[in-house]
């Protein structure tokens, strides 16, 4: 490094620009992008302008992702050819990415848990369907077992009414019957009267006769 500002010292956690002045820039870099800045130095060194994004490691043991332009510095007054090189810290951008795409992925999963949840919903809901049908079939059900059971009580309660009337009859026939009875045994007792009556008309008969025969012949 031939030159540097204060944002590139800065940048390098240098406390002073002598820490940093003389220094190849590969030596800031992450031995995993000394390729790509070889790349890099040798496009610019050739008339053309280019850009790479590498890791830098500052003296304070911090890592920075930077920004790199390069434009190609042809005719420098100290005939040294050179490339001037803007370097921006993208390290704040890299963390919100980072951030974004963690946020990005965490609601990805969100919406694959939103889905699986839609899921079990209509699921849930197809089901609170089917238990509804079943729940409406048992209340017709249940419906038609009250008027079944209506109908038996009603039937019931004309069963006992005729029960009540039956028994009304029989307790009548109970006391016809009694009263027959009591007719059959006046009966016969009137009729054995009327036989001993017959027997004394016939004893009275036969003494008229008597008499009568004893008359004649006297």
């Amino acid at each position: 490094m031939l030159a540097a500002n204060d944002a590139a010292r800065n940048l390098l956690g240098a406390a002073s620009l002598s820490e940093v002045l003389n220094v190849p820039f590969s030596a800031w870099l992450e031995p995993a992008h000394h390729e790509a800045w070889a790349a890099f130095a040798g496009k610019v060194s050739g008339g053309s302008a280019a850009s790479l994004e590498c890791e830098v490691k500052a003296l304070t043991g911090a890592r920075r992702s930077v920004l790199v332009h390069g434009i190609p510095v042809l005719a420098h007054p100290d005939k040294i050819p050179s490339i001037l090189v803007v370097a921006r810290d993208v390290s704040d951008r890299h963390e919100i990415e980072k951030s974004l795409e963690e946020r990005e992925g965490k609601i990805r999963e969100l919406e694959l848990e939103l889905d699986s949840l839609q899921s079990q919903l209509t699921q849930a809901q197809a089901e609170r369907r089917t238990v509804q049908a079943d729940l409406d079939a048992l209340s017709a059900r249940i419906a038609d077992a009250q008027s079944i059971a209506a109908q038996h009580v009603e039937q019931a309660g004309e069963l006992r009414q005729i029960e009540g009337a039956l028994v009304e009859r029989l307790a009548i026939i109970e006391s016809l019957e009694v009263e027959k009875r009591s007719l059959q045994d006046r009966l016969e007792a009137l009729e054995a009267e009327a036989g001993s009556l017959r027997d004394a008309k016939a004893r009275a008969d036969e003494r008229v006769t008597a008499l009568e025969i004893g008359r004649a012949h006297v």
